[in-house]
């Protein structure tokens, strides 16, 4: 999860239905807490704090699908870089 950006962290949380403030590492840590506990609390309603139980495959599979999103994107943006070679010669190349 340390290559996911601050966005790709609010896209799991509010996938999961889970308050997506705060800080990166705040993000992080709320993501991990799923991981790692049998319930997770979110705010739900008009404010009131409800336990809500998200089982951790949940957790994992929206994990997982948000860095294939993200890896599909970084790879179709690589693929449309251009190359252009330099003249100064044989593996000189400029991006």
């Amino acid at each position: 999860m340390a290559c996911f950006r601050l966005h790709e962290l609010k896209d799991v949380l509010s996938q999961l239905g889970l308050p997506k403030t705060g800080k990166k590492q705040d993000l992080t840590e709320r993501i991990l807490t799923l991981l790692s506990d049998a319930e997770a609390s979110g705010t739900h309603g008009h404010g009131s704090r409800k336990s809500k139980y998200i089982p951790k495959e949940d957790v994992a599979k929206t994990i997982d699908d948000i860095y294939r999103q993200m890896d599909m994107s970084t790879s179709s943006h690589q693929l449309f870089t251009p190359l252009f070679i330099d003249d100064r010669g044989p593996g000189s190349l400029l991006l």
